[in-house]
């Protein structure tokens, strides 16, 4: 199994098509019912509305800070925070160091494949479940 793991990630690396990202925000929502009145940062995305979760931003591949979104607004956090409070940044699930490989239509984020839903100059929209993924580069980043 190890194998097939180790074989799968050098193709996807050697692969010229492939775009690594080291700096970038990733932004997380939740599908919300229609009439959702816990916060007025609801956005709508192909007919369905998303809440804001939480917001993370790497500046080469390292973790810049963080943004909570809760019904009274939104909370950031920055780096230096975030390592005083170990706690916090566990239960977030949030990577110290994260870059993201696209290949095709896809993202490769934290060892999860993610399907491109939408992409403009710098922006790129994903859908997994019912959360929705809202991923910032640089327009110049990417592919």
């Amino acid at each position: 199994m190890k194998f097939v793991i180790i074989l799968a990630i050098a193709m996807i690396s050697s692969c010229s098509m492939n775009k690594f990202l080291k700096t970038f925000s990733v932004i997380s929502y939740k599908e919300v019912a229609d009439g959702y009145q816990y916060s007025d940062i609801i956005i709508t995305f192909k007919s369905k509305l998303y809440k804001p979760i939480i917001c993370a931003e790497y500046s080469m591949d390292t973790l810049y800070s963080i943004k909570l979104y809760k019904s009274e607004g939104s909370i950031l956090y920055s780096k230096s925070e975030l390592e005083n409070d170990q706690l916090l940044k566990k239960n977030l699930h949030i990577n110290d160091v994260s870059s993201l490989i696209i290949y095709k239509n896809y993202i490769l984020d934290r060892g999860k494949k993610i399907e491109i839903t939408e992409q403009s100059d710098s922006t790129l929209y994903c859908i997994l479940k019912n959360e929705l993924f809202i991923y910032k580069f640089q327009s110049n980043s990417v592919p």
